[in-house]
């Protein structure tokens, strides 16, 4: 039948884009395996996020891609064609993101009979879905907070008719502002109310806002029977692949983690052990070290010892140097006062040695007064009467003046 045709025709479809996707894992497996292990700290690893975003406005969804995926990239496909995908590791999940082109709703609005423009896009629509098998967690209409349209509800209407009503139970109206709007106004109009009230608020740049959106898709899948979209003609191949395809990427992921694992315990192991020869190394370095200082201090401990010795023995030679000082002073005085006494001996000797001169030149006069007292003293006698000295009397007696040499010598005998 036609329907059945139709199935397999999606069947085969879906198998291509399985295909193509497994193709494009391969390609960028090597940065998805980087990010894989930047995410350790997840307690889910494997979890994963798939999304199609939908709108008009292009740079609102280029917006919405780098503050999910937490890049900064300019926009450099405005008019793009079709459908683009990109990928990457956030909180230790991994989401894909498809970027749908933003020309879809204004195209859809100028068709005066509606399915006409949609069968325009319809397999663009669906290669788009097949990017990120199994299925989209959620459809995010993207709309510039403040700058709706009012033909958002195009995209609406083309995913209820090209995929079910269904489609509307994962779609979620997502505003994009740089702080925060009016909630009253948002949560009134009418795109919201046809996604069953749901709407988030995702600020650009800000990764907390990332994260409750996460939050909020988890909810709105948490109360499906799947935990992400199904296409109505893919569902019974899904129920019939999915399982062993869901077990067959499990098991290649925990292959690749555990050779991951395994990598990552060697070099472990051997960090471990270069590590514990640094820490020997310093455990010997610090040994010796503690024995160069007690060393050390038992070397200071003597200089100490010496330095106090000589400082004793300096206060000493002080000491002796200060008595010694005063001994040299005390010297010095009596030198001079010897130098003194020395000089005046040396006048009275020269003033001596002048009366000596004087008497050795008087000495043949005395010589003939000593013959004079040896014959009887008769000529001592002529002597003073020739002298002339006259006689000075002192009491009862009469003294000759002493500069008589005769008359002082005649007292003497």
């Amino acid at each position: 039948t036609a329907q059945e045709e139709d199935t397999e025709i999606s069947k085969i479809s879906f198998a291509d884009s399985q295909d193509k996707r497994g193709e494009f894992r391969t390609a960028n497996a090597e940065p998805c395996e980087e990010r894989l292990y930047s995410a350790r700290h997840s307690a889910e690893p494997r979890q994963e996020f798939r999304f199609i975003l939908l709108g008009g406005d292009e740079c609102a969804k280029q917006d919405v891609c780098n503050t999910i995926l937490r890049e900064n990239e300019t926009q450099q496909s405005i008019n793009s064609r079709t459908c683009e995908m990109k990928e990457g590791w956030i909180n230790g999940r991994f989401v894909s993101v498809v970027n749908s082109p933003s020309y879809w709703m204004e195209h859809l609005a100028s068709y005066f009979f509606f399915f006409r423009g949609l069968e325009t896009i319809k397999n663009e629509l669906q290669r788009g879905i097949s990017l990120v098998f199994p299925g989209p967690h959620a459809f995010l209409l993207v709309v510039e907070a403040g700058r709706d349209t009012n033909k958002e509800h195009y995209l609406l209407k083309a995913i209820k008719f090209v995929f079910g009503k269904e489609a509307l139970d994962y779609t979620i109206v997502l505003f994009i502002s740089d702080s925060q709007p009016n909630y009253s106004q948002i949560s009134r109009k009418s795109i919201v109310k046809k996604c069953g009230g749901r709407y988030h608020v995702l600020l650009r740049n800000n990764e907390r806002s990332v994260g409750e959106l996460f939050e909020e898709v988890v909810k709105m899948t948490n109360k499906q029977q799947c935990k992400f979209f199904v296409p109505s003609p893919y569902e019974q191949f899904m129920k019939m692949n999915f399982e062993s395809w869901e077990k067959e990427k499990e098991l290649d992921f925990f292959r690749k983690n555990e050779k991951k694992l395994q990598e990552q315990r060697d070099d472990s192991k051997l960090r471990e052990r270069d590590l514990q020869k640094e820490l020997n190394c310093s455990r010997e370095n610090e040994r010796k070290l503690r024995e160069e200082r007690d060393d050390s201090k038992l070397r200071e401990s003597e200089l100490q010892k010496k330095l106090d010795t000589f400082r004793k023995e300096q206060d000493n030679f002080k000491q002796i140097e200060s008595e010694l000082q005063k001994m040299l002073d005390l010297s010095r005085e009596n030198e001079r006062k010897l130098q003194e006494e020395r000089d005046d001996s040396y006048l009275r000797e020269r003033e001596l040695q002048k009366e000596l001169d004087v008497l050795r030149l008087r000495k043949p006069e005395e010589s003939s007064f000593m013959d004079d007292v040896e014959h009887g003293g008769a000529g001592i006698e002529n002597k003073e009467q020739t002298c002339g000295a006259t006689p000075v009397r002192r009491g009862s007696k009469e003294l000759i003046p002493p500069d008589c040499k005769y008359c002082l010598m005649a007292i003497i005998l």
